[in-house]
């Protein structure tokens, strides 16, 4: 038997199944785009479903290509919602204020993928969210950053009940069909070609109260992301002991009681704690 070591950079398959949701309006289905990838509605609907970076990146490049429509991630940040983003998004939503919910949002994103990190600086009377995708694979990467840049606009305006406006800076050249979304982004500005992918904003913001605020809830919320950044760590650590393994073979690829006895333990015992954790 030989085992494949899960990856945790892999996205929830909510997200790619978001993607093919939104193509209606071109009349591509969701099943036109899903099939290239041997996905379907169902697999992608379960809670732990999960897609790797390099299949996300050829389905959402397959996707530009039926609608001809490469801003597909701005498109998906302006329909995006907390809701969307599991526990984390749950615990946010319902936290005291815009800083609680950005200091979650911090902690637990490699719960949704160990490619993307979120850091929240603050200095004097600026806040800065940076935005670490860690892939340079294209259009996904463009598109996530521009996704995210715009969703955390629309979020925001929905959880405090107030417009917000920022400057979003981002690394990657301005793309020519930036000008068709200016009037979507209001007064914010963003700025291409720029050191480093992040959002700023006054630090006046940190303390908006959220309108759904609920210490109780945010707090069930939290522990159920705290079980499962816990395991996301005991799996980081046995995985990555497993992938080193792997890629330092060159004889071909190892068995699963070749990595068991190379770890010094049964077959049957590392069978177990891998699908423990899988």
């Amino acid at each position: 038997m030989k085992f494949v070591p899960r990856d945790t950079t892999a996205l929830p398959g909510a997200y790619v199944l978001q993607v093919a949701d939104m193509l209606v309006p071109w009349r591509v289905s969701a099943e036109q785009l899903l099939s290239a990838g041997g996905l379907t509605r169902e697999s992608l609907s379960e809670p732990d479903s999960r897609v790797s970076l390099t299949l996300a990146n050829d389905l959402l490049a397959r996707a530009i290509e039926l609608t001809g429509e490469p801003a597909l991630g701005v498109l998906l940040g302006a329909q995006m919602k907390v809701s969307h983003h599991g526990y984390i998004g749950f615990a946010a939503m319902t936290a005291k204020n815009v800083g609680e919910a950005l200091l979650i949002a911090e902690r637990f994103a490699p719960l949704r993928s160990t490619a993307v990190e979120l850091r929240l600086v603050v200095e004097d009377e600026a806040a800065a969210l940076s935005l670490v995708f860690n892939t340079d694979l294209e259009p996904l990467r463009q598109t996530a950053l521009l996704a995210v840049c715009v969703g955390v606009l629309q979020m925001g305006a929905a959880i405090t009940g107030k417009a917000l406006t920022g400057r979003a800076e981002l690394t990657f050249p301005r793309p020519d069909y930036i000008d068709r979304f200016l009037p979507l982004l209001g007064d914010n500005v963003v700025a291409f070609e720029q050191p480093a992918n992040r959002m700023v904003f006054p630090a006046e913001y940190l303390e908006l109260p959220l309108s759904m605020a609920d210490p109780i809830a945010t707090r069930l919320a939290l522990e159920q992301c705290e079980r499962e950044l816990a395991a996301l760590g005991e799996q980081a650590q046995l995985v990555g002991r497993v992938r080193r393994l792997i890629e330092s073979r060159r004889d071909g690829f190892p068995s699963l009681e070749d990595v068991a006895d190379a770890l010094h333990v049964s077959a049957r015992t590392l069978k177990r704690q891998l699908a423990a954790q899988a």
